[in-house]
């Protein structure tokens, strides 16, 4: 069993941080142990059906009903909303476009030079839109 209730927190703690990637993976990994605790009740079924074991099956069957109303889920899941929407909500730089992890010195500089000028490009189409 995991210990859900300490990564909502961490998740929650990252998201205050401005750690979005961080907070997203610890949020993600709350919803896939509950994808995973859906995915056992198939081996369930078919094992209650053939142990005739019918008061397990049914209180399986309630259980299941009411699986994703578990608080941490729910945290965990309006965390990855507010997480998704600051994501949103924050513009990209010139830097964070670029990923210069793969590139040669003289690619690096190509690829900043061609990103200044778009970005000049688009401060003189806005400059014009204001003069109109």
């Amino acid at each position: 069993m995991q210990c859900q209730w300490f990564m909502v927190e961490e998740g929650h703690a990252y998201l205050r941080k401005k750690e979005y990637g961080k907070a997203l993976k610890r949020f993600h990994s709350i919803e896939k142990i509950y994808t995973d605790y859906y995915d056992d009740q198939f081996d369930f079924h078919s094992y209650c059906l053939r142990k005739l074991t019918l008061r397990a099956y049914v209180n399986a069957l309630k259980w299941e009903d009411k699986n994703k109303l578990n608080p941490f889920y729910l945290k965990a899941a309006k965390g990855a909303v507010d997480a998704y929407l600051a994501l949103a909500d924050k513009p990209k730089t010139v830097e964070q476009e670029i990923d210069e992890s793969n590139m040669t010195e003289a690619e690096k500089k190509k690829a900043r030079n061609k990103a200044r000028r778009a970005a000049l490009k688009a401060q003189q189409e806005a400059e014009a839109k204001k003069g109109k």
